[in-house]
């Protein structure tokens, strides 16, 4: 039994109704399938669904855990809410990194969350284009293959953002957080984690742009899964972006989504220019049990 339904059409992926044509009803009905398959735990009626995600753990060497809802009836006091998370805490005794991806909207949980030992590492916005008002400036540019991969993880790895989870949580040293975008990029350009990626057709290639393909109740996304730009293509975001519409477009996409951070304004500017619109803010709140907080310069 799920207790707060009123709250769960905020963590589905696209709560635009109308404009996109898919049934939020359907994509709630689906999130409730989708629970099933989380492992939980179970504290006085509060159940907190997650799942150990096997590549990070292995990547990283801890153990690292995905908080994907949780669940309580809309009497639970703060204090009981507390002690069901401090418990599930507990529950893990090897080095163990715990996260969650939460709605704003979700006040009270992300209170409760801070109260509980969690910290927030980041904030994301989430953005959609609907191929309205699009710019078809055509920038030169081509698809990489496989022989570029090195080089398109050393872009990622060369030019971080420091606001980004895996550069502010303080669980994750700065060079394993490099690694890990070396490592994404590349399995990006090897056709692993992207069908596509794009870079200007110059040189040096010193930027790209990943885009994955998927299909949801008929209509088919593109999702912007990584970019970076390094000092030799500056200015080629806001290219590699267009450049990203028109080919979603040309492969007969309904609409394009894109995930940033609040604090990386280059990419919120270019975003709204290219008629982007903003449809979700979530938090990224982190816990582990093994490192302590140090600040960073």
């Amino acid at each position: 039994m799920i207790y707060r339904t009123d709250i769960t059409s905020e963590y589905i992926k696209f709560p635009n109704e109308k404009k996109m044509g898919i049934s939020v009803e359907n994509q709630i009905n689906k999130f409730f399938q989708s629970l099933k398959s989380f492992q939980t735990f179970t504290q006085n009626n509060i159940t907190i669904y997650f799942h150990k995600l096997k590549w990070d753990s292995d990547f990283f060497g801890f153990n690292s855990i995905a908080i994907k809802f949780v669940d309580y009836p809309l009497s639970t006091v703060s204090k009981d809410l507390i002690a069901g998370l401090q418990k599930f805490k507990s529950t893990f005794f090897e080095p163990t990194h715990i996260y969650i991806d939460i709605p704003l909207k979700e006040s009270k949980l992300i209170q409760i969350l801070s109260l509980s030992g969690f910290q927030k590492v980041e904030t994301r916005l989430n953005y959609i284009h609907y191929f309205e008002n699009h710019l078809e400036t055509i920038y030169k540019y081509k698809l990489s293959d496989p022989s570029m991969a090195n080089v398109i993880g050393n872009i990622a790895k060369n030019n971080i953002n420091k606001f980004d989870r895996f550069h502010s949580d303080s669980v994750y040293l700065p060079d394993k957080g490099n690694d890990f975008l070396y490592k994404y990029a590349f399995e990006c350009a090897m056709g692993n984690l992207a069908d596509d990626t794009l870079v200007p057709a110059q040189v040096p290639i010193d930027s790209f742009m990943s885009l994955k393909y998927s299909e949801l109740e008929n209509k088919k996304i593109a999702s912007i899964k990584l970019s970076a730009v390094g000092e030799n293509n500056r200015g080629w975001h806001i290219k590699l972006l267009n450049e990203s519409l028109n080919l979603a477009l040309e492969k007969e996409n309904d609409f394009t989504i894109m995930r940033t951070q609040a604090t990386n304004q280059a990419v919120i500017t270019n975003s709204e220019c290219l008629n982007f619109n903003l449809y979700q803010i979530t938090e990224i709140y982190s816990f582990n049990n093994f490192c302590t907080l140090s600040l960073q310069n």
